[in-house]
């Protein structure tokens, strides 16, 4: 049940010749055991067997007993990001929060502690571990909040920062085993990692507009034109082999694209996040404060804004019709957040008074619709995400 639903779907943290044992810890095995039920609680016939809650439960209470008593292992710190992941599809955002935050800090004292190992399987099993936790904390995490009063002596408040780029070199991205198959798709959960780390930069950059403090999109400047910089500087990188166009993945079959999944949907999550960037950074609603008190002429910037934002919402719809057509099962919760952002821009052109655009903008909703609802209904997680559009989008 792991490797068919969950690995690098979006987590990659075992080989599949490698698998976690009866001999694993016992943490690891609960987080496993309760992601599985939550998954797909039928596939198991044992009368004996707990609720997801129960495995979960058990799960934390034994990482935090080593963590209290400092005898964190790998696989402590392992079970510790599927439990985040865990608390995550579940609906617990803070708890998923805190598990990520602690993840990340314990797995940075746990690689300084492995730096001169020449193990190649300890550097491989940390480098999946340290490139999960951020896919995670770049996608759901907090940004970073410092305090700061130089505005107001009296009246404190908190404010996001910018990461900035160092020469400081971290874990490189996993590679795939010589002895597993042969990738449909050679890396691509690397590149799909590579352009979340863009979304949290996005997530960031939404984070300061809602505190105003970003400079107009327009301006070469603007923290809009640097994230568009980096994201051109993905596409002039990525392999022109992994793209749409090359892989013909409306070509392909469902048996074949159900049969590689491990390839398959990290290829798709990264088209869609990579649409879903364009969307929130080109989306109307998110500039309607500002732009209201300052638009300066600058309509030759909102029409090419509008423009690339309706092509964007598009492919996300399209993407979501072929992989419905491919009976290929969508349970990473990111895609039902990039089909409601895309759905609140369909439900903008609905009110178009062009009958084409009108007519196209409300077959795609459908579509987005139905990504929706049909995920809300397992993931608790999806009904938070889209819970503030669910009566715009659904009603």
């Amino acid at each position: 049940m792991f490797f068919e639903r969950i690995h690098r779907q979006p987590l990659w943290l075992f080989d599949t010749e490698t698998p976690p044992t009866s001999d694993s810890s016992v943490e690891l095995l609960c987080v496993i055991l309760a992601l599985s039920i939550a998954y797909d609680g039928t596939a198991f016939s044992d009368a004996a067997l707990r609720s997801q809650l129960y495995y979960g439960n058990t799960a934390r209470r034994l990482i935090m007993l080593k963590v209290a008593e400092g005898n964190v292992d790998l696989q402590s710190v392992q079970a510790l990001c599927l439990l985040a992941f865990f608390n995550l599809i579940s609906g617990d955002v803070p708890l998923a929060g805190l598990n990520t935050t602690l993840t990340k800090n314990i797995l940075q004292y746990l690689t300084l502690g492995h730096q001169g190992q020449n193990s190649s399987l300890i550097a491989e099993d940390h480098s999946r571990l340290f490139w999960s936790i951020n896919l995670i904390d770049a996608c759901y995490g907090l940004p970073v909040l410092v305090p700061s009063s130089t505005a107001d002596a009296q009246c404190p408040n908190y404010s996001t920062i910018q990461t900035w780029k160092t020469s400081v070199s971290c874990l490189p991205f996993p590679q795939q085993a010589q002895f597993e198959r042969e990738q449909i798709l050679p890396h691509i959960w690397s590149h799909a990692v590579r352009i979340s780390s863009l979304w949290g930069a996005v997530r960031l950059y939404i984070s300061r507009c809602f505190e105003d403090a970003i400079a107009a999109p327009w301006q070469p400047s603007s923290d809009y034109a640097a994230l568009c910089s980096d994201l051109l500087e993905f596409e002039t990188s990525f392999p022109v082999s992994l793209s749409y166009n090359i892989t013909k993945f409306p070509e392909r079959s469902p048996q074949e694209v159900q049969g590689n999944r491990a390839d398959w949907l990290p290829w798709l999550r990264l088209q869609v996040t990579y649409h879903a960037i364009h969307c929130v950074l080109n989306h109307p609603f998110l500039y309607s404060p500002e732009s209201s008190k300052q638009r300066l002429g600058s309509n030759t910037f909102w029409r090419g804004s509008f423009e690339k934002a309706l092509r964007h919402c598009t492919w996300i719809s399209r993407l979501i019709r072929v992989a419905n057509e491919k009976s290929l099962e969508l349970a990473d919760p990111f895609f039902a957040q990039a089909a409601a952002i895309a759905g609140t821009l369909h439900l903008y052109w609905t009110r178009s008074n062009d009958d084409g655009l009108k007519n196209s903008a409300t077959g795609n909703l459908e579509i987005c619709q139905g990504l929706i609802v049909q995920m809300a209904a397992h993931w608790p997680l999806c009904v938070i995400i889209v819970g503030p559009l669910l009566l715009d989008l659904l009603g």
